[in-house]
């Protein structure tokens, strides 16, 4: 366990025993002990052993890491459907109250009650994920991917997303990133954060 934890890989874990394995002999040479026999084949059973233990140790941490970081994706994956979800359903409404003329058709009015209906089903499935993974701690493990990248796109980009909301609210979203301002970073998780 600790050799994994210290991030050791299970060649260099068999490597290790295989070395104290000759060290052993190596030592009963040096003293003059006969390892032959009954006493060589309870040294190797039992070297044996402990590399299957490790071997076996190993998998058992690698699959549950796995596991982990599958959690974990998922989870950021979930959260980051909210918010485009969240714009969508927005931009439905202000269609909706936008175009009162037009619910009376029947077909733009059964249009709009099924994106509405849809949405709602991927709000809660997003949701259900979500609370399904709330003991997941996505801080810890995260893999920061730097570069660097005009920081006003990226905002920009989030304000379009937003601007049903805005329009409804009476809000106006400005951009007053300096066009030309260069940044250093994770810009997938900096997109979160914003």
């Amino acid at each position: 366990m600790q050799r994994f934890q210290d991030g050791f890989d299970i060649v260099e874990v068999v490597a290790e025993y295989n070395i104290l394995r000759g060290c052993i002999h190596d030592l009963a040479e040096e003293h003059d002990l006969s390892l032959e026999g009954e006493a060589f084949h309870i040294l190797n059973r039992i070297l044996d052993e402990a590399i299957g233990l490790a071997v076996q140790t190993f998998a058992t941490q690698q699959a549950l890491e796995m596991q982990r970081r599958r959690e974990e994706y998922l989870a950021f994956v979930a959260h980051d459907l909210r918010s485009p979800l969240n714009a969508i359903s927005l931009a439905a409404q202000v269609l909706q109250a936008q175009f009162p003329g037009q619910r009376d058709s029947a077909q733009t009015g059964q249009m709009l009650k099924t994106l509405h209906r849809n949405v709602k089903r991927l709000q809660t499935l997003v949701e259900n994920v979500l609370k399904e993974s709330k003991h997941i701690q996505t801080e810890t493990g995260v893999k920061l991917e730097r570069r660097k990248f005009d920081l006003w796109p990226l905002v920009e980009a989030l304000i379009q997303d937003l601007r049903p909301v805005a329009g409804t609210a009476s809000t106006q979203l400005t951009n007053e990133v300096p066009e030309d301002l260069t940044i250093y970073a994770d810009a997938s998780l900096l997109k979160r954060v914003f």
